[in-house]
């Protein structure tokens, strides 16, 4: 049996459906127009990430990067009920599942990655510098400004920079989880040494609804 997943990848797109089995995944546009495909047993690292968590939204992906290159799931949401996040977790928690079967050893980094962290890295520095730069201006030119305004702007913009630097140090990895402990996070599986099933003989309603309960048991 297949299990079949849709969910909006960003709010103004039209959904994507995502149809699992217990060899591997493929991804579909609305139109059934294939937009990509994978093996469970090609699998070579897998990312379960996200960012965000506020009121601007919250971004998230999946990517599983295979002999063939890399396969990418995403949602990013404004609201953290969306129905699509519970679908697209589900999608995620059904496609560990299989990997888990294949590939039991494999672990899952849920950090969001070095290009990230050192992207988020650079934009907090060039904050810091900013409030700095402004402090500086404020002594120079022909109309002085306040010091202690400046001051002030500077202390703001140092303080938002540093929390960027110092929530993505550039260097840094993980944490990892296995596949198996992940999985069964995201379909319900507790405890851990429940044996996984694989997902083709699984009915798809187990899967939905999971994905909120394993966000509270990782306390987010």
């Amino acid at each position: 049996m297949v299990l079949t997943f849709e969910w909006k990848q960003l709010p103004f797109q039209r959904p994507r459906r995502l149809e699992v089995d217990s060899k591997g995944a493929v991804l579909t546009n609305h139109r059934g127009k294939v937009k990509a495909r994978f093996e469970f047993a090609a699998v070579r690292r897998l990312r379960f990430a996200s960012m965000g968590e506020g009121r601007r939204g919250t971004m998230r992906w999946f990517d599983a990067v295979h002999d063939k290159g890399r396969f990418r799931l995403q949602c990013n949401t404004k609201d953290a009920d969306d129905p699509a996040v519970d679908s697209y977790e589900s999608a995620v928690g059904a496609i560990m599942l299989g990997i888990a079967q294949q590939k039991p050893g494999l672990e899952v980094d849920l950090g969001v990655g070095r290009r990230m962290r050192g992207a988020m890295f650079l934009i907090g520095a060039a904050i810091a510098a900013l409030g700095v730069v402004a402090f500086v201006a404020s002594f120079r030119g022909g109309k002085r400004d306040s010091p202690f305004q400046s001051f002030i702007v500077m202390i703001m913009l140092g303080g938002v920079g540093w929390v960027l630097m110092r929530l993505h140090p550039p260097f840094a990895v993980g944490p990892f989880e296995p596949v198996a402990t992940v999985a069964r996070g995201l379909c319900g599986k507790s405890p851990p040494t429940v044996d996984l099933p694989d997902p083709s003989d699984a009915h798809p309603d187990a899967f939905l609804g999971y994905g909120a309960s394993y966000r509270r048991r990782r306390g987010k």
